[in-house]
């Protein structure tokens, strides 16, 4: 006991050294001029904000010292504060983020040269998880500057920043195409690299951007198949409902998904489980193994379906001539509660859903 007490106290004393420690840098930081102030230290102190109006207070006093790792380190930072606040409370809103973006984003086009691949993709993670509180001009331009360097950006970075295009939905009228076909250019070769995780976001993101590229399709799929084991299951629910959106149905993928689902269904959340019936009826997947398994994991998770969710499952449920009670009976529980949500389209999807389910 005496040898627990003295590991506890010597732990606990070491905590407080190193809190003692950080506080005093910290102070010692705010002291300083700004003329005082080495780059280290700058990153020290970003990396040390915990709120909003620590950052602001930051940027305000110190910004014109900011260098290209500063303003990529500061736009991560603020998304980071925002990411983590917004789980915690309720009625956190982006634009409350927004006049420090909008000067952070100025700066980080004036250092966009000297930008290194990681910081170009972790600002446009940070503009896209702020759902885009920037100049409206500031991703194209961005975009612009950004694809001459996207042959030097790695698999993670090539994966990322589709996704965060694909997440600022800023597709519109092919201004972006040049943007697209450089980083298809630079993704091809790479393709081998990429992670399973990067693997489904890439997929994700060219089903949302509606990127139908015939090379980069079939090495997605030849790279993917041997790696589908390493999904999880946001990316098993997320790689199936892009082939099914882009309307491809390989054969082979398909084998080694049916393989790799079922045994992860348990880990699907209610997204996932609606995703992945709705691509399973849309590419015609009539595995038993897997249905079997859906609708072991889904009864129970069918409360947390959204209007578009619950519709979207019925509709592929009856497609794929499923009768199960214990579905249906959770899926009119659910749907209860819901009925003001649903749209025209997704009531004639129940309705016709309904009929052929014979309920």
């Amino acid at each position: 006991m005496a040898l627990v007490s003295s590991a506890f106290s010597s732990i606990f004393r070491g905590a407080v050294a190193s809190c003692w420690a950080r506080a005093s840098t910290s102070a010692l930081a705010l002291q300083m001029s700004s003329e005082e102030m080495s780059p280290k230290a700058i990153m020290f102190m970003i990396t040390d904000c915990e709120k909003l109006s620590s950052l602001e207070r930051l940027s305000l006093s110190h910004g014109h010292l900011f260098n290209h790792t500063h303003v990529s380190a500061m736009m991560s930072r603020v998304a980071k504060v925002y990411e983590r606040k917004a789980k915690v409370y309720e009625g956190v809103h982006a634009d409350q983020y927004q006049p420090l973006m909008l000067e952070l984003s100025a700066a980080a086009l004036k250092h966009v040269d000297l930008m290194q691949p990681r910081e170009i993709a972790n600002i446009l993670w940070a503009v896209a998880k702020l759902g885009g509180v920037t100049d409206a001009s500031f991703v194209p331009s961005w975009l612009l500057a950004a694809k001459e360097k996207l042959p030097e950006f790695n698999a993670q970075d090539l994966a990322s920043t589709l996704r965060d295009v694909a997440k600022l939905g800023i597709r519109n009228e092919g201004r972006d195409d040049a943007f697209i076909s450089s980083w298809l250019l630079a993704a091809l070769g790479k393709l081998p690299e990429f992670a399973a995780q990067d693997l489904a976001n890439s997929l994700w993101a060219a089903a949302k951007l509606g990127i139908r590229n015939e090379a980069f399709i079939s090495r997605w799929f030849l790279a993917a198949k041997g790696k589908l084991p390493e999904f999880n299951a946001p990316d098993l629910a997320k790689s199936l409902w892009a082939a099914a959106k882009l309307g491809i149905r390989d054969e082979a993928f398909i084998s080694s998904w049916i393989l790799a689902a079922p045994g992860k269904l348990p880990e699907f959340n209610a997204e996932g489980l609606a995703k992945s019936l709705w691509a399973a009826a849309k590419l015609d997947i009539r595995d038993e193994a897997f249905i079997s398994s859906w609708l072991l994991a889904a009864p129970g998770k069918l409360p947390e379906f959204n209007a578009q969710e619950l519709a979207s499952s019925l509709w592929a449920a009856a497609t794929l001539g499923v009768s199960d009670k214990a579905f249906i009976s959770g899926w009119l529980s659910a749907a209860q509660g819901k009925l003001h949500e649903f749209d025209a389209g997704e009531l004639a999807d129940i309705r016709w859903a309904g009929d052929k389910m014979g309920f």
